[in-house]
């Protein structure tokens, strides 16, 4: 297990005893090269997951990272682009230490079809809240180096709604 240690300023973490236990490969490019990178207009950066073949569109801007939508097959139906709207946002590159920043990211799609016997089509709906503030600042030590580190500490809220269209008579 990690402990992340203490917050506040001048903080040394050393995690030069972690181990790798399984290995994935990320690959980045730009969404334009790839087929589904029309579905996410303002992307402008794309990681492929080796693992799953899944597909995240991010916009990098001045301002921070945000999620723009996936392409994959989370319902094991079939690949289907998922718009996050609004954005999640995943750093802040405006942040120093002892600054936050909040952020409510959505995710709303249906399929007209379910492999749930007695279910027709389905819907899911994902609101996420998040309240996340520069803690601490120091240095980290991992296997691969030394670096200087400003690290977020923060608060998720995620609530989830499923909608599934049952057919046949009730009871």
């Amino acid at each position: 297990s990690i402990n992340p240690g203490p917050s506040g300023a001048n903080q040394i973490w050393n995690f030069s005893t972690l181990l790798n236990s399984s290995v994935d490969i990320l690959t980045f490019t730009n969404p334009a090269w790839l087929p589904s990178g029309s579905n996410f207009p303002n992307a402008n950066l794309a990681i492929i997951n080796s693992t799953d073949g899944s597909e995240v569109y991010l916009e990098n801007t001045l301002n921070g990272l945000f999620i723009d939508g996936a392409y994959g097959d989370p319902t094991g139906i079939g690949a289907m682009a998922i718009t996050f709207s609004p954005t999640e946002q995943l750093a802040d590159f405006t942040t120093t230490y002892l600054t936050t920043f909040q952020n409510t990211s959505g995710i709303d799609f249906s399929f007209p079809f379910t492999l749930f016997p007695g279910v027709d089509s389905a819907r899911f709906k994902e609101i996420k809240i998040k309240d996340v503030e520069a803690d601490a600042w120091g240095t980290i030590t991992t296997p691969l180096g030394t670096y200087n580190c400003l690290r977020n500490r923060g608060r998720v809220i995620t609530i989830d709604t499923v909608f599934a269209h049952p057919v046949g008579p009730p009871g």
